[in-house]
């Protein structure tokens, strides 16, 4: 996969085959160079709004089944949700809208679902953070907000703290005990959203944040 930013509003994503082959699959033996690429167009046409278009070219080899043809467009319209990762992950903490939040989040936690069983949640998390710029600004400002993310991540049920201190104040004790108090304000909460914004009204350094990033 390679990415080509061409200009502020139009950038490119292509996906091609390692090799002059295409993928073999246990479940279709008799299936011969089977060959697809995939070419994802983003066009920022407003200031909250970018268009997606999305080509895939699939070369049929030998005796391709119905099966293995649906099994490779399906890999491919993955490959959208996958780009749309790693172009958030270029944007500026300023640059960042609500969708893109949402994206961020989304994929620190399949990160954290598809660790490796060496690692911890909060090495994810650090990895998440050091390959996201979006994330990377906002820490280099509030260095609570790591720790705050590897608590809300950990999501264990803790009794909720109390901090008062403004976001310029708060350290990595405050960032802890300010993420662990999300987990309880989401199991006595009928839906998330909700209980987020309960979570956010607790606590200043939340509101400090959120007034801030329009994408938190």
């Amino acid at each position: 996969m390679r990415l080509y930013e061409l200009n502020k509003q139009l950038t490119l994503i292509t996906v091609e085959p390692k090799g002059d082959h295409g993928e073999v699959t246990s479940d279709a033996p008799n299936t011969v160079n089977a060959i697809t690429t995939a070419t994802i167009r983003f066009h920022k046409v407003g200031e909250k709004l970018t268009k997606v278009e999305m080509v895939t070219s699939i070369e049929l080899g030998d005796q391709v089944s119905k099966s293995v043809t649906k099994a490779s467009l399906k890999k491919h319209l993955s490959i959208v949700t996958e780009a749309g990762f790693r172009l958030t992950k270029t944007l500026s903490s300023s640059e960042a809208s609500a969708e893109d939040g949402r994206l961020i989040g989304e994929d620190m936690m399949r990160r954290v679902k598809e660790r490796a069983k060496e690692k911890t949640i909060d090495d994810v998390v650090k990895e998440s953070v050091a390959s996201n710029r979006t994330l990377r600004e906002m820490i280099e400002e509030f260095s609570f907000v790591e720790p705050l993310l590897c608590a809300v991540v950990a999501s264990k049920l803790c009794s909720v703290a109390k901090v008062e201190s403004k976001a310029e104040a708060c350290g990595v004790k405050e960032g802890r005990a300010i993420g662990k108090s999300l987990a309880i304000s989401l199991a006595t909460t009928l839906t998330a959203t909700i209980a987020c914004d309960e979570w956010i009204l607790q606590y200043p350094a939340l509101q400090d944040l959120d007034s801030e990033y329009a994408w938190f």
